[in-house]
């Protein structure tokens, strides 16, 4: 699934009033499939915006993505590892997005990668691994620059 990514204009309203905090210790980062096509970026705030997969064939490790994050000359680049879904005992989707949530605040909106392809459905036993930046563990996730 390749993918391009959007992000929420909530959340450029929230960077600016400090209700992110992308450290791993303050706030929890998490990934959910959805079949939204595609998600609202101008009025998607919270997971309860978006129609998400929810089923509970979608097995362990979907969702929390172990973010942590790192500054340098207003550079603030927030990394974190992949998340993997698995159907279990029927199939899942479909789906088309994957959205990027702050679970720590109120399930806040953050971004989400659409497919540039055909939804995707697992057939049981299938998985879909979502990877930051195409890596599995410490990948860049979003990179923020301080402007003037």
């Amino acid at each position: 699934m390749a993918e391009t990514c959007v992000f929420f204009d909530s959340f450029f309203d929230e960077m600016g009033d400090g209700t992110h905090d992308f450290d791993a210790a303050a706030d929890v980062l998490k990934v959910i499939l959805v079949s939204d096509d595609p998600p609202t970026a101008a009025s998607d705030t919270t997971t309860a915006d978006v129609t998400e997969v929810t089923d509970s064939t979608i097995g362990s490790g979907g969702g929390d993505v172990s973010n942590s994050a790192s500054s340098a000359a207003g550079v603030c680049t927030v990394v974190g590892d992949e998340g993997t879904f698995e159907a279990r005992g029927e199939t899942v989707g479909p789906f088309n997005a994957v959205v990027l949530y702050n679970s720590s605040k109120s399930d806040k909106l953050i971004c989400y990668w659409v497919a540039t392809g055909a939804p995707v459905t697992l057939a049981d036993g299938e998985t879909y691994t979502w990877q930051p930046n195409g890596t599995a563990s410490g990948g860049t996730i979003l990179t923020i620059q301080e402007t003037a």
